[in-house]
């Protein structure tokens, strides 16, 4: 149940909504704010929109024609980047095909040591030859498979070489290890540093094999290239026919999301992202241009193309601060002039505005001067508008009804004489009214006349009678106990019995804790009156009428249950639902004036405290259960009595 502090609450919250509600609603605004409203909805609100529309479809328009560029760019690298890895593809294959080179591997493994320089010697000569004649080879080596290794380095004279110097055994190079397991020429990046220098490199490894014996291995053969040569190829600037350039960037990722190419090169190396984590790939290439800090603004364009030859991607990002800056600048100037004019156009539509409701606020003025009773007052008016003839009709008006007024003003005082003439005659005729004592009076006079002819059954009757007349026409909305209103309903149903030739008992099952119980006088009359007219309608004898009064789950339960005729399935489906419903309707009146008179009181007086439910089946009787909260009894019924 709501406590009053509660109600309270919900009823200044909801009234504070309702008029934050009405105070946006359009037809409670003031003239002059409805003429700057309609100004701006139907000039000024349309542009913004068309402006709105122009630069999104701008931009957007731009940015697919950079990105279909971009594409057509990353295609032409696609071509280029084969091309260059072909190239190096070709020189091992060359290698490798070469029956010296094969032989003079084999021998690095042997037990000769003067087979083993000469290998050495001849092998140290070819390697040499391909880094002269190919500019981009940072180093070859070959390594048997016994872990014997010739390098020729591009940055070195002597026999050792830098790019492999870490490692005292040759064959735990992952280029090594990762050309023995495969049969196709292997691609992979490789970063070393010596005395500072940082050096970025991708190898292409492939096993040496003799070419009539397959499966026999004797070594690796291993060309590494700068990773300048693999940017160069993926480098290229977009540029439009106005000569325009854009700044952009390239970057090579393989597929193990290790960084292949990159303009920083101090990323090159670095994993990005592990395997199988395709869903965070996305944001992992815009991480990688956020860290290389190519581009000053965090605002880029992105196009990507798988290269299936090597597993590599290709990533192309474009600044696109840069590429819409202009078109940034020219709608800065747009938004800051638009801002003007609007500016300017509110504040003339302000001024015109305010001119024109201040000749009707002075009609407005005047009229809630009449309102208080002043209907002398006249409304002052300077210009000659449609305002004017409004001024001038309204002050017509007032002129007729101070005229009429004083017209009235004389009946009235004729009306009131013969007012004063009829009241008197009212006043005579009420006092000639019978007083209710007379009534009761008279019944007591025929109840001893019955008890001296000895029909002492009239006798009962008419005592009962006046019991039931004196409890029912004192005061029938007042408070009283369950104990004198069960009283009462003994006489009642007493009478009834006889009224029906004794067609039914009628037995009442109370909790003698709850004799004291509050309730509204005559609450239950209607429905006992319904039970015993409807329920024993067609009952000759053996009808029973049963009133059981028990406290059941913090409610008082009163149940009034015949053994009657009962009600149709139907039907009493519909009462019910019209019952729980708790309100009164069209279809209400189907219930019956009995039920419709409990219905309507118990809502005034208790309000959703209190329900009722009909539970019947047919030939074999109906049920009434009358449901009250025994919460807060006394506060209720002092409430609704002070009503």
């Amino acid at each position: 149940m709501v406590s009053k502090d509660e109600y309270r609450y919900k009823v200044k919250t909801s009234s504070f909504y309702r008029k934050l509600k009405s105070l946006f609603k359009f037809r409670n605004f003031s003239l002059k704010n409805k003429l700057i409203f309609i100004f701006i909805f139907v000039s000024i609100l349309p542009i913004l929109t068309l402006q709105t529309i122009s630069y999104i479809y701008s931009s957007t328009s731009i940015q697919n024609k950079i990105s279909e560029l971009s594409h057509e760019n990353l295609l032409q690298t696609e071509k280029n980047l084969d091309t260059t890895i072909t190239s190096y593809q070709n020189l091992v294959f060359q290698i490798i095909t070469n029956e010296e080179v094969i032989n003079m591997t084999k021998k690095l493994a042997s037990n000769s040591l003067m087979e083993k320089i000469n290998a050495e010697t001849f092998l140290s000569s070819e390697l040499s030859k391909q880094i002269i004649y190919n500019s981009g080879i940072e180093a070859v080596a070959i390594i048997s498979t016994d872990g014997n290794i010739v390098v020729s380095d591009k940055n070195t004279t002597s026999p050792i070489s830098k790019i492999w110097s870490q490692y005292k055994d040759p064959r735990e190079i992952k280029a090594f290890s990762d050309a023995i397991k495969s049969d196709n020429i292997v691609i992979g990046s490789y970063k070393y540093s010596n005395a500072g220098n940082n050096k970025n490199l991708i190898n292409f490894s492939m096993r040496i094999t003799n070419l009539y014996s397959v499966g026999s291995t004797s070594g690796v053969i291993i060309i590494s290239i700068d990773e300048s040569v693999i940017s160069d190829v993926c480098s290229f600037l977009i540029t439009t026919k106005s000569g325009y350039e854009a700044k952009n960037a390239t970057f090579v990722v393989d597929k193990d999301g290790m960084v292949i190419s990159s303009p920083n090169g101090k990323l090159i190396g670095n994993k990005i992202f592990k395997n199988g984590e395709g869903t965070s790939r996305e944001k992992s290439y815009i991480k990688l241009i956020s860290d290389s800090s190519v581009f000053i603004s965090k605002n880029f364009l992105i196009n990507t193309l798988y290269h299936e030859r090597t597993g590599w991607t290709i990533i192309n990002s474009i600044d696109k601060g840069y590429l819409f800056s202009e078109m940034y600048n020219f709608q800065k100037v747009t938004v800051i002039f638009g801002i003007i004019v609007i500016i300017f156009s509110i504040l003339i539509i302000t001024y015109v505005a305010y001119n024109f409701s201040k000749s009707i606020k002075s009609v407005v003025d005047t009229m809630k001067v009449v309102q208080q009773g002043e209907l002398t007052a006249l409304v002052k008016f300077e210009t000659k508008d449609e305002i004017t003839i409004i001024s001038t009709n309204f002050n017509r008006m007032m002129g007729k009804i101070n005229e009429l007024v004083e017209k009235l003003k004389y009946q009235i005082e004729l009306t009131c004489i013969a007012v004063n003439k009829q009241r008197k005659a009212e006043i005579m005729a009420l006092e000639a009214q019978i007083n209710p004592h007379f009534l009761y009076n008279t019944l007591d006079s025929i109840n001893w006349m019955a008890i001296q002819k000895k029909e002492y059954e009239i006798s009962g009757m008419l005592k009962s009678l006046a019991q039931i007349l004196r409890y029912s026409i004192n005061k029938s909305n007042e408070i009283t106990v369950l104990s004198e209103e069960l009283n009462w309903i003994e006489h009642y149903m007493f009478l009834q019995k006889y009224r029906f030739n004794n067609a039914f008992e009628y037995k009442i099952n109370i909790d003698q804790n709850l004799l004291g119980f509050k309730i509204y006088k005559l609450l239950l009359q209607p429905l006992i009156e319904n039970a015993i007219i409807h329920g024993f309608e067609e009952t000759k004898k053996d009808g029973l009428l049963t009133i059981n009064i028990f406290k059941e789950s913090g409610f008082l339960n009163i149940t009034i249950e015949d053994n009657g005729k009962g009600i149709e399935k139907q039907k009493l489906e519909k009462l019910n639902d019209i019952l729980k419903a708790n309100t009164m309707t069209d279809d209400t009146v189907t219930l019956g004036i009995g039920i419709l008179n409990v219905l309507e009181r118990s809502r005034i007086y208790y309000g959703q405290n209190a329900s009722i439910e009909l539970i019947s089946e047919l030939g074999y009787g109906t049920k009434v259960n009358l449901k009250i909260s025994l919460d807060n009894e006394i506060e209720v019924t002092n409430e609704n009595n002070n009503r």
